[in-house]
């Protein structure tokens, strides 16, 4: 499969500027949760689908002062409806280079894509998310930089 092609997607850029342009800093008690979805899909000659992989996760963005908080948390497997008190895997909590993390997190996922199919196979790509996908949550999490550990906390 063609590995840059999957790892060349420019919805990281687009999710960063919608964060910085609707989600302000100094913000406690917001939010903002990201639905994307990545899928690959190997073919025969027929075209008939051989093989479908799909990621689906969720990117938390968290601004309570002037640094902002990127977690991130897999739903392919289960698709959480209740989000309190929920772990998340901490990824960075930065002034600026917040942004290069959303797209070293979004990397990472489409590598556990990638992994799932030979260097030889004819791939075609997707991925997934648009408005919808983004929600403002009325919650905090709290972040324990030590361990690298983050809880979600709605408030209710």
């Amino acid at each position: 499969m063609n590995r840059q092609l999957l790892y060349q997607m420019e919805i990281s850029r687009a999710i960063n500027q919608v964060v910085d342009d609707l989600f302000p800093k100094n913000n406690p008690n917001e939010v903002l949760q990201v639905h994307v979805q990545l899928t690959a899909d190997k073919f025969t000659n027929s075209g008939k689908d051989e093989k479908h992989i799909c990621k689906s996760f969720y990117l938390f963005y968290y601004r309570p002062m002037n640094y902002t908080f990127v977690g991130s948390l897999d739903i392919s497997k289960e698709h959480l409806y209740n989000l309190d008190n929920v772990s998340i895997e901490y990824i960075t909590y930065h002034d600026s280079c917040w942004r290069d993390e959303t797209d070293r997190a979004i990397r990472d996922f489409a590598e556990e894509i990638a992994n799932q199919f030979d260097d030889k196979d004819d791939v075609s790509v997707f991925n997934h998310f648009g408005l919808s996908g983004f929600k403002k949550l009325k919650a905090t999490i709290k972040m324990d930089s030590d361990n690298r550990t983050a809880v979600l906390n709605l408030i209710k």
